[in-house]
């Protein structure tokens, strides 16, 4: 009798529960929905073909709620009911979960209103290619954080990547980072389709892989207000020629210049970095295809880190200016 009662005690507590996930769930304009506070909701469940416009707020209960969240799988539709052509994503969403849109391959635009989204792992296609980004300014998308693994991978979470920017409807090939913008997040423009960047001074950090494999960056100058680079931050801009590392500079990570073999002259003017790289397998610049014909050290420089330029190949003498 005690363990008849004991069940049926369990399954009313678990009927009890998915009751009341049921009665938190509610359908709005074709979108399903779920409270998370008394003013705002996470989409939990989308449509699934054409193009999709997310609400910025719902009403529900006499109540207006802000659409904050895009939840783990809302998009997901496993290759079975269609595909996104386009989407635009509003100025309330502060955070797109897992495998949001992890298996919407043919999505070819996204808009984004606003900015400071949370994007986690795999929230978008790892494999996808020629999105083109929308957004209303470089702030925005610089304001957001984009997940990395300890495999330096952003699996999927930038949907920039190997994609088009556009800024106020404007595509950008040269892009230009105001003195406004403090950080360039991690990933930020991963494998994005770039030709030049400028960065303005007031920026004083550059995330990892921030640049990496942008493939058709040709030049680049950097902030006389920077002072750290993160690890792989241009790691494989195979077009990029001249490289000047500002004075400010203390920390460069791992691999920052690893695989540009382009490079044909360093202005180095950072006076001392102390916490950059410590074992040669892991120098910021392992030009070992390279084409380095000449290294400028500017007259204020102190010191220079232990195997900045381990495993550097010089196609011809290399001059070293002081």
């Amino acid at each position: 009798y005690k363990t008849i009662m004991e069940k049926l005690i369990i399954f009313d507590f678990m009927f009890s529960t998915i009751s009341a996930y049921a009665e938190d769930r509610f359908k709005y304009k074709n979108m399903y929905y779920e409270e998370t506070s008394d003013s705002t909701v996470t989409l939990v469940q989308g449509i699934y073909n054409g193009d999709v416009i997310i609400p910025d707020s719902v009403v529900h209960s006499g109540k207006k709620l802000a659409v904050t969240v895009i939840g783990a799988g809302a998009f997901n539709n496993n290759y079975s009911t269609g595909y996104l052509n386009s989407i635009e994503i509003p100025a309330t969403i502060r955070r797109i979960k897992s495998h949001a849109f992890e298996c919407q391959y043919n999505i070819k635009k996204i808009v984004f209103k606003g900015g400071n989204i949370t994007f986690e792992v795999n929230a978008f296609p790892t494999s996808s290619t020629g999105i083109s980004i929308y957004i209303n300014q470089i702030e925005d998308w610089c304001s957001n954080s984009f997940y990395v693994s300890q495999y330096q991978d952003p699996m999927g979470s930038n949907p920039l990547q190997a994609g088009f920017l556009y800024i106020q409807n404007q595509e950008v090939k040269n892009l230009l980072i105001p003195s406004s913008v403090r950080q360039i997040p991690e990933c930020a423009f991963y494998q994005a389709y770039l030709e030049t960047l400028t960065i303005e001074d007031g920026l004083t950090s550059i995330g990892t892989l921030a640049f990496k494999s942008c493939n058709y960056l040709k030049e680049v100058i950097l902030p006389t207000t920077l002072i750290g680079i993160g690890r792989e931050a241009f790691k494989g801009c195979k077009l990029i020629k001249e490289i000047t590392i500002p004075e400010k500079v203390i920390y460069m990570g791992d691999y920052v210049f690893d695989d540009t073999p382009n490079i044909k002259r360093i202005v180095w003017k950072a006076k001392s970095i102390y916490n950059a790289n410590d074992t040669p397998s892991k120098a910021s610049f392992y030009l070992t295809s390279g084409k380095l014909d000449t290294l400028v050290i500017d007259t204020g420089v102190v010191r220079l880190p232990k195997y900045m330029f381990y495993s550097t190949i010089c196609h011809a003498t290399c001059v070293i200016e002081t």
